[in-house]
């Protein structure tokens, strides 16, 4: 350390390095344990549904995952953490789950069983379309959402043309043509406490479509408002707007 107008030696010292991550500090934590979301409230899921658990943790070994169905335990299991984030898949179809039951997602932080942090999510009925959405959250995670409601595939073409004349007629030619595929999804019957999620999506500068087999396709978020109090409507379910980033100009997408 030196001063800036003499530029005389202070003193020398070390700084120890210090872990951060991206976005806010996590409200729903306990000590230095959290869950890397920004909302806390219940989630609505289907039968089917893939869910993402991300978290802040301690590198040890004392921590382990209770999963209860309805109040009742189904599944246990230890958590291990080589690094300071860890993210859990959590596939509702293999816990049997139907229509109204509540999953408890319970995050033990010692050996005792005495502090834990929880999510919760809720089943809603199974629906004839489900199409994952990925983006990136605020936390720079991997966060999921379920689109239940039925989608639309759309191309928009652009036909780039030029004038010239033959003697004194005016002709135009067609050069080339730009082809946008856009995809508009709707959410499906969502609660209040997953219009956070849809918000975070639509703000993102990336989302994709996550198929079977792990294929993605790449989505460019395209809705820029979300009427979110409609005081005529008891359901809540929006219309998402998304460009879809071709990998080649003939590709055709389908899910």
């Amino acid at each position: 350390e030196r001063l800036n107008n003499t530029d005389v030696f202070i003193r020398d010292f070390t700084i120890q390095n210090i872990k951060f991550l991206s976005g806010i500090t996590p409200q729903f934590r306990n000590i230095n344990t959290g869950f890397l979301d920004l909302s806390n409230g219940i989630k609505r899921v289907t039968p089917s549904s893939i869910e993402f658990i991300n978290m802040m943790v301690n590198v040890d070994n004392e921590k382990s995952v209770d999963i209860l169905k309805n109040n009742i335990l189904i599944n246990s299991f230890p958590l291990y953490s080589l690094t300071h984030t860890r993210k859990l898949k959590l596939d509702f179809s293999t816990l049997s789950a139907v229509q109204g039951d509540v999953i408890d997602v319970v995050i033990w932080l010692n050996l005792a069983k005495t502090i834990s942090i929880s999510k919760k999510y809720l089943v809603f009925p199974q629906q004839e379309y489900s199409t994952f959405i990925i983006w990136e959250n605020e936390y720079r995670v991997p966060e999921i959402f379920d689109f239940t409601g039925k989608y639309i595939l759309k191309s928009d073409v652009e036909n780039l043309q030029t004038k010239n004349f033959n003697e004194i007629i005016e002709q135009t030619n067609l050069v080339d043509n730009l082809s946008t595929e856009k995809l508009v999804i709707n959410t499906g019957f969502i609660s209040i406490n997953d219009i956070s999620y849809i918000k975070s999506i639509i703000k993102q500068r990336k989302a994709w479509v996550y198929l079977p087999g792990n294929k993605l396709i790449e989505l460019i978020p395209l809705t820029k408002q979300l009427q979110e109090v409609d005081v005529n409507r008891e359901l809540i379910d929006f219309d998402i707007e998304f460009q879809i980033n071709k990998i080649y100009d003939e590709e055709n997408n389908s899910f």
